[in-house]
């Protein structure tokens, strides 16, 4: 006899399929563990081209929620006594610079950990593939402009973790895909985890797709670069995750092998001080959002063509994965996860209703909006709503084209929606300066700051 939990799964399994198909994902593998009742699925195909059924084993790249093994690594270092959260990064690596000399001299490991250092968080250039290219990456940080003041508020950074990245190599004298494979995947025997260049033949590989047209595309990619790695280059599966989820939850491994201590754990879980520009708490690494009294983490994970997402509540003994191979996965994972909160936390999360956008704030918001060194998006007024079109300034891997121009509604006070294609249901918040003027949009915890049209 199926118990509450499982009936409950089932409904939620059905709701998957019906987003899938109006989303066009083409694979969607889940897991969910509350209490001791682990509970998985895969649906749809790993490749629309050689379709092989997606289930609990498929490999996914699972792209920034590897920022959070990196960050229980450098706990690990601190553990061992090899530095600690207000160590300086010029104490590790004396040469270390930025544009900004003071943001050079006073950069601590809390602040890369917190995506709090200030500077562009976004500088995707490959430097190769040998072991030096970490080093190569950290050198050229030093054009990286200042966007906000060094501690002043959280802004997305991969750059913070391709530097935390070769800050774990230079302490330990070992690659960085060595020590997550010593100091996490294998004392949560995350056996099938793994970084592009250690996959094996006999795994069931997912490829990540692109919507183009009425097309679902499969993206044939170069793995993520050498440097890049601690940021987003981890590739896993359910079966692995549900054994992470484990240890964020009990902070214990099966097989008695160390991983990090307790108190580090837990410390990473609990707010860190550092505030996104709307108010929302970080961890270390972990993302945070307070939903109807309970405590939710979480980490999102992109890359071309796959969208993961990981989350889990402490109080409850419950977490959940999510892992797509589309584009617009993420879509689907923002319905995925609010209707996970409702069915298995009981949660009431309101739906975001959009609502026509008056003609002054059209023309107010109307302006070109930069994610300097990625992109700029130009909001204007078209046949008589607010449209989006984002064009790519370079860095991006592989010849990925940018998504098609997308309507926005607003669904509150300084706040839109995307109602369009891939980015469908993503959120902008308006930053507005002392004046009132807008300063910046906040979207996918990215600062867009407001240039001249």
């Amino acid at each position: 006899m199926k118990t509450k939990l499982a009936k409950k799964w089932d409904q939620y399994q059905e709701f998957i399929i019906d987003q899938m198909k109006q989303l066009d994902v083409p694979g969607v593998a889940i897991g969910l563990i509350k209490g001791d009742e682990f509970l998985s699925t895969g649906v749809g195909v790993s490749n629309v081209d050689t379709p092989e059924s997606v289930n609990e084993s498929t490999i996914f790249q699972i792209g920034s929620i590897t920022k959070t093994f990196t960050g229980i690594a450098m706990m690990r270092l601190i553990e061992e006594g090899k530095a600690d959260l207000d160590t300086k990064v010029i104490s590790i690596l004396p040469k270390f610079r930025v544009a900004d000399p003071e943001t050079s001299a006073n950069v601590t490991i809390k602040h890369l950990l917190t995506h709090s250092a200030g500077w562009t968080g976004d500088f995707f250039i490959d430097t190769g593939i040998d072991e030096d290219a970490p080093r190569k990456f950290v050198d050229r940080m030093v054009e990286l402009e200042q966007i906000t003041p060094l501690g002043a508020m959280h802004s997305y950074s991969n750059s913070s973790f391709c530097l935390l990245g070769y800050i774990i190599e230079t302490i330990t004298d070992k690659s960085f895909p060595q020590v997550v494979n010593e100091y996490i995947l294998e004392p949560l025997e995350m056996n099938q985890s793994c970084f592009a260049h250690d996959m094996r033949a006999e795994l069931n590989i997912a490829t990540g797709h692109l919507n183009r047209g009425d097309k679902m595309v499969p993206l044939e990619l170069p793995p993520v670069p050498r440097a890049a790695l601690a940021g987003g280059g981890l590739l896993s599966n359910v079966t692995d995750m549900f054994k992470y989820a484990h240890f964020q939850l009990n902070g214990d491994t099966h097989n008695g092998k160390h991983c990090i201590n307790d108190g580090n754990r837990q410390q990473m879980q609990i707010p860190s001080g550092v505030f996104t520009p709307v108010g929302q708490n970080m961890g270390l690494t972990w993302h945070m959002r307070a939903v109807g009294g309970k405590d939710i983490r979480f980490h999102g994970g992109r890359t071309p063509g796959f969208n993961a997402f990981f989350f889990f509540s402490p109080q409850d003994h419950l977490a959940m994965v999510l892992l797509t191979n589309a584009e617009n996965g993420r879509s689907l994972i923002d319905l995925a996860w609010n209707r996970a909160l409702k069915n298995f936390l009981d949660l009431d999360i309101p739906e975001h209703k959009p609502m026509p956008v008056s003609k002054e704030t059209m023309a107010e918001i109307c302006g070109r909006y930069d994610l300097a060194r990625v992109c700029y998006t130009d909001i204007d007024i078209e046949n008589g709503t607010l449209e989006a079109k984002t064009t790519f300034t370079g860095g991006l891997p592989g010849d990925v084209p940018p998504p098609p121009p997308f309507r926005l509604a607003e669904i509150d006070d300084d706040q839109l929606m995307s109602l369009d294609g891939e980015n469908k249901g993503q959120v902008f918040d308006v930053i507005r300066d002392e004046s009132g003027s807008i300063k910046w949009l906040w979207s996918g915890g990215r600062l867009h700051k407001r240039i001249d049209h």
